[in-house]
C-alpha cells in the first residue's frame, strides 16, 4: 500500500485542550485545532475511518484493559454461562453471534450505560459481571466501568469535532447522547480457528450508530477494512 493509499493518522491532542469536549474548538485564535477538525473531515469523508493518536488514554490504562478482559476470556464456561446474555438481557457474555446468519467465530461481553450511569438498568437490560466470590478477578468491573467512560468522553470529542466540520455547532447533537441512550462497549475475543479457510471470526457488515472506536490488537494485523 502506497502512502497515498494509507489509512489517516490524526493527532488529535489539539481537541483535548478544553475540558469540555463539546467547546467550540473552531476558531480564528487557535490554528492547531481548525487543522485537526479538518483532518478529520477529509477522512470521514474520503475513508469512513481513520486512526487517532494522543487521544488522551493513559498506556497504564490500555495496559489494565488488556490484561482484564484476556483473564475475563479465560475464566471457566461455569462462570461465563451465568452471566450470558438471553432474550430478556441482551446485555453479557456470549459466543453465539450471527453476521448475515453466519456464526461469527468469536466470544464477546458487551454492557453499558443508561441514563448516564453503568448500574442502571435500561432498554437494553442489565449489565451483568463475573462475581467477585467466584474468582479473583476482581478489578474487572471497576477496569471495564473506568475504560468505558474514558471512550465515552472521546466519543463527545470526536462527535463535536465532526459537528464543527460540516459548519454546525459543537453542542448540535449533544442532547441526542445523553440520558437513556444505547451506547455500549463490546470485548471481543477471537480464539484460534481449526479451518480458518471455512470461517470469519466476524463476517463482512456495516457497523450501525453514530461512531464506533475500535481499539486494535497490536498483536492481531487482520482487520480488513473497505474505503468509502
Amino acid at each position: 500500500m502506497s502512502l497515498e493509499e494509507s489509512v489517516p493518522i490524526i493527532d488529535i491532542a489539539p481537541l483535548l485542550l478544553d475540558a469540555d469536549p463539546y467547546a467550540n474548538a473552531k476558531n480564528n485564535d487557535n490554528q492547531p485545532k481548525n487543522d485537526c477538525i479538518e483532518q478529520i473531515k477529509a477522512a470521514a469523508r474520503d475513508w469512513g475511518f481513520f486512526y487517532i493518536s494522543n487521544h488522551g488514554i493513559s498506556r497504564e490504562l490500555i495496559a489494565t484493559f488488556r490484561k482484564d478482559m484476556d483473564t475475563f476470556f479465560h475464566l471457566s464456561g461455569t462462570i461465563l454461562d451465568k452471566i450470558r446474555r438471553n432474550e430478556q438481557n441482551s446485555r453479557g457474555y456470549f459466543d453465539d453471534e450471527l453476521t448475515k446468519n453466519k456464526l461469527d467465530w468469536k466470544r464477546c461481553f458487551d454492557f453499558g450505560a443508561q441514563n448516564g450511569h453503568l448500574d442502571e438498568e435500561g432498554m437494553d437490560g442489565m449489565n451483568q459481571w463475573p462475581s467477585k466470590e467466584e474468582h479473583e478477578h476482581d478489578t474487572f468491573e471497576f477496569t471495564m466501568k473506568e475504560y468505558f467512560y474514558k471512550m465515552e468522553h472521546l466519543s463527545e470529542t470526536l462527535l463535536s469535532a465532526l459537528c464543527q466540520s460540516l459548519g454546525m455547532k459543537p453542542d448540535s447533537l449533544k442532547e441526542d447522547f445523553e440520558g437513556n441512550h444505547t451506547s455500549y462497549l463490546r470485548l471481543n475475543y477471537y480464539p484460534k480457528c481449526p479451518t480458518p479457510e471455512e470461517n470469519l471470526a466476524v463476517h463482512h457488515h456495516t457497523d450501525a450508530g453514530a461512531l464506533t472506536i475500535l481499539y486494535q490488537d497490536p498483536n492481531v494485523t487482520s482487520l480488513p477494512r473497505i474505503q468509502m
